[in-house]
């Protein structure tokens, strides 16, 4: 390790060349100079991570709100019920498809009275399938080809699905 003080860098005694060797207190000063831009940079890089993640949430949260506004221009549905809960929203397709499945759950009561006052289910029954399930085949809007609602035996559960293509 290092000393304090000089060291003789040649052995032969006519000339005398000596240099100063860091002390002890620089090379701390350097490892703690280290230390500290080392946590600068992992700091940074957990705000990044962090930050892209919450940009991802808000821009994901946008895509969710503008996916159930033309899920219910689509299929020409009400807006959903307030005691809607449970929501959920699947995108798919590509640049020449896009579909959206939208699912949620509220009491039975509230469903039949959104199904009455959308324009798209407003005086049908829907057709029962074997499973029990109401199905409500749409007549499109907004430029869709295709629209359907699936309503759950106990009539809890909703499940829209429209697409243009």
């Amino acid at each position: 390790m290092f000393r304090r003080g000089t060291v003789r860098l040649n052995s032969d005694d006519s000339e005398h060349t000596e240099q100063m060797l860091p002390p002890l207190a620089e090379a701390d000063q350097t490892k703690q100079r280290r230390r500290k831009w080392s946590r600068v940079v992992l700091l940074c890089v957990v705000l990044a991570i962090v930050g892209g993640w919450a940009a991802y949430r808000v821009y994901d949260r946008k895509c969710q709100d503008s996916a159930m506004k033309t899920t219910l221009v689509w299929a020409r549905l009400a807006p959903f019920p307030s005691s809607a809960r449970n929501l959920h929203v699947q995108a798919k397709g590509s640049m020449f498809t896009r579909e959206f499945i939208v699912s949620f759950e509220a009491p039975a009561v509230d469903i039949q009275a959104w199904l009455q006052s959308s324009p798209g289910t407003a005086g049908t029954q829907g057709a029962v399938s074997p499973d029990g399930n109401r199905h409500f085949s749409i007549q499109a809007g907004g430029g869709a080809q295709f629209a359907e609602l699936t309503l759950s035996p106990d009539g809890q559960k909703v499940t829209i699905r429209a697409y243009w293509s």
